[in-house]
């Protein structure tokens, strides 16, 4: 535990370049638990994803951690993580290389969330693999505990929700596609292809549902696109194809929206190492979500990958018709900084009913926090060992009505294991009168509104901060 609060040399000068201003203790999240990485296990933390749900029964969410193997030779691990106790639930350890996790729904249709895990076989062409497996499984997991997997030539990145499994191939012989797979066997729902040369799927995300027919959109990232300004392509979840189609060929039902970078350098739609978009909730209060848009790699100001973070508005005109509006960019000040490492949204932790967002600033620099209504400065946190290589927003785990959100840090050294997760307890959660968090407004809302009725000037327990829309310390 100690050592999340160690303040590094340079994590003082990271607060200070990203003109951060000191916060009170009420704005910045408060740590949960350090988890460590299992015996054996190295650089746990490398990668972060919600589950989704509960696997093993006690009602409190899951989610996933995945290790990198490939610098020191040594296999490399995926884990499901008790949202309760931090204890692995299930392992893998498979193959060689980046090890990407990611919560993919129920597949099997037995009511638990199942999972998915990427690696590298070794051998005369490597080869890349999704391995997808059951929320039931448990243990120490092998080859014999894979509900299917798919193998391609390329760098893979995963997403995935409500049944489906979206795989990225960004480099390889089989680069600059992407592909849709649906069901416990994985059939081929959707097979795209991107401009050659674009980086084309460098990443994948699940954004969640923008067009309110039950599934959530996916986010492919073209970091190479337009002389490297970047481009994202969001997709409609439910989309169809017969055969490999151009993504800019699809139309306005499918291809829901494209955004480009603002400026060549920018690089927009990541690497495949790390989240590139994040959904952080609806900002401008049009009922919409918007995004953040991590690019790492950005060259700025005369400087050289230096890193930015950009926030886009999401808007819906009369006709379904999206569009994407930059709000806010924020650029790093250091050379190779590669601020906008990863991208989260981190709830309403300023009490202003408008999320927030977490941003890891760099390797060995602060994850900091960014108001979502002008994106001005919260408040930083540091850590120890890479703190901030990966960020992942985990779902309710107290329950408390507020946002979890873990934090990677890989490089955190203990006596037979490398790397930490931190779970820190975040900002409120924004959902307007939505009191019992079933995705609509009814009477049940109305009665946990009565129940936490106190009159005026009478202050509410925390499990009804949810209820009082003014903000004025009272329902």
């Amino acid at each position: 535990m100690n050592g999340a609060r160690r303040i590094t040399l340079a994590a003082l000068i990271g607060m200070f370049l990203v003109g951060v201003q000191a916060a009170s203790a009420g704005d910045l999240p408060t740590l949960v638990r350090e988890i460590p990485a299992p015996v054996g296990a190295e650089f746990f933390g490398s990668d972060l994803a919600a589950l989704g749900g509960d696997v093993d029964g006690d009602n409190v969410p899951d989610f996933l951690v995945g290790c990198e193997g490939f610098w020191w030779g040594t296999p490399f691990s995926g884990f499901v993580v008790s949202g309760a106790s931090g204890q692995a639930i299930a392992e893998v350890s498979l193959g060689w290389g980046f090890f990407h996790v990611a919560g993919v729904g129920d597949l099997t249709g037995d009511g638990i969330p199942d999972w998915a895990a990427t690696w590298a076989t070794s051998g005369p062409e490597l080869e890349m693999t999704v391995s997808v497996f059951s929320g039931t499984a448990r243990g120490p997991l092998g080859y014999d505990d894979v509900l299917y997997e798919r193998r391609l030539g390329a760098s893979l990145s995963v997403a995935g929700g409500n049944g489906r499994v979206v795989l990225g191939a960004a480099g390889g012989f089989d680069g600059n596609q992407a592909f849709f797979l649906v069901g416990p066997a994985g059939e081929l729902r959707a097979h795209l292809t991107g401009e050659a040369g674009s980086g084309f799927a460098s990443s994948v995300e699940n954004v969640g549902d923008w067009n309110g027919d039950g599934i959530e959109e996916y986010a492919l990232g073209a970091p190479r696109a337009a002389n490297r300004v970047g481009r994202i392509y969001v997709v409609s979840g439910a989309i169809a194809t017969s055969g490999p189609t151009d993504i800019r060929a699809l139309p306005p039902t499918g291809l829901l929206v494209t955004i480009d970078g603002p400026q060549p350098g920018d690089q927009i739609g990541g690497t495949g190492l790390h989240p590139a978009l994040a959904n952080v909730g609806d900002l401008t209060g049009d009922g919409t979500p918007d995004v953040a848009v991590a690019a790492p790699f950005a060259t700025t100001n005369t400087l050289t990958e230096n890193g930015s973070v950009l926030v886009y508005d999401i808007g819906r005109d009369g006709q379904g018709t999206f569009s994407a509006t930059l709000l806010y960019r924020r650029d790093g000040d250091q050379d190779g900084q590669r601020f906008g490492l990863a991208v989260a949204s981190a709830g309403d932790l300023n009490s202003d009913h408008v999320p927030d967002v977490a941003v890891s600033t760099g390797w060995g620099w602060p994850v900091c926090f960014f108001d979502g209504r002008s994106f001005a400065a919260l408040g930083c946190l540091p850590g120890p060992g890479f703190f901030g290589s990966s960020l992942a927003r985990t779902g309710d785990l107290e329950p408390d009505t507020r946002v979890n959100l873990a934090i990677g840090a890989p490089a955190v050294s203990h006596n037979s294991s490398l790397g930490s997760v931190f779970v820190y307890n975040a900002g409120w959660i924004t959902r307007e009168a939505d009191f019992d968090f079933d995705n609509d407004v009814d009477l049940g809302d109305f009665l946990v509104f009565q129940q936490c009725f106190t009159g005026s000037n009478n202050a509410y327990g925390r499990r009804c901060r949810i209820c009082d829309l003014d903000n004025d310390g009272d329902v």
